[in-house]
């Protein structure tokens, strides 16, 4: 399966959209001019939280935005690339029912598991066991919502992970369209054990220092798209 590389070719679907990292995300990619589709649950979330940004971005209503709302599953068929922005405690409700239309798809699974847990499996891995069709990637596990939110230069490196490189590949054009964010590959699925660690940690950081740090990986030139 082959997958376009702009913004006017790509559909992504936000599961779990109207949260506030999912939120975060779709205004972000929507400034970007991807298209979005809000998943939820509930139809009537979902197209809330579709009204409300596009409301958030254009109060006037004098531009049309590449944005719905609909059911989960609806949201997965309609999408060219799937995010997960779900706490990892719902992927064993929701993910099942989203198997066929997640099917071959690229799906970035965001989550974290709390508490931190040290034996696998990893709550990327966690996904590629319940949709064991698509191309799981894990990221973003080091980016916190607090700076996705803000509408400034994110100036933060997201780690990605995949077994399949070249669907970090396709990732890094979507979120390298944020400003300031660079997407680095970090190796294969089982390395999220690793960067999902790391989220734990920088919490701890930040209660201390009361910021939003995030990382950077030095030494790392990444080709221009």
């Amino acid at each position: 399966m082959t997958h376009p590389n702009t913004p006017d070719d790509m559909v992504i679907a936000i599961i779990g959209g109207s949260g506030k990292l999912g939120h975060s995300l779709a205004r972000r990619l929507l400034h970007a001019g991807f298209s979005i589709v809000i998943g939820s649950r509930s139809n009537t979330t979902a197209a809330a939280s579709a009204e409300s940004l596009a409301g958030e971005i254009h109060p006037e209503g004098e531009h049309k935005l590449h944005v719905s709302g609909m059911s989960n599953v609806e949201a997965c068929k309609q999408a060219t690339i799937v995010i997960l922005a779900i706490p990892e405690s719902s992927y064993d409700e929701l993910l099942p029912p989203l198997q066929k239309a997640c099917a071959e798809k690229i799906v970035l699974s965001t989550a974290v598991p709390f508490p931190l847990r040290e034996a696998p499996p990893s709550a990327g891995e966690h996904a590629q066991q319940l949709l064991p069709q698509s191309r799981i990637v894990a990221g973003l596990h080091t980016v916190s919502n607090v700076v996705l939110e803000g509408t400034g230069a994110v100036n933060q490196d997201a780690i990605l992970v995949a077994d399949e490189p070249h669907n970090v590949e396709v990732l890094q054009s979507v979120l390298q369209a944020i400003p300031g964010l660079r997407a680095v590959y970090g190796g294969p699925l089982k390395y999220s054990r690793i960067t999902e660690s790391l989220t734990h940690l920088l919490i701890r950081m930040n209660r201390t220092y009361h910021t939003a740090a995030g990382i950077h990986i030095t030494g790392i030139t990444l080709p221009t798209s």
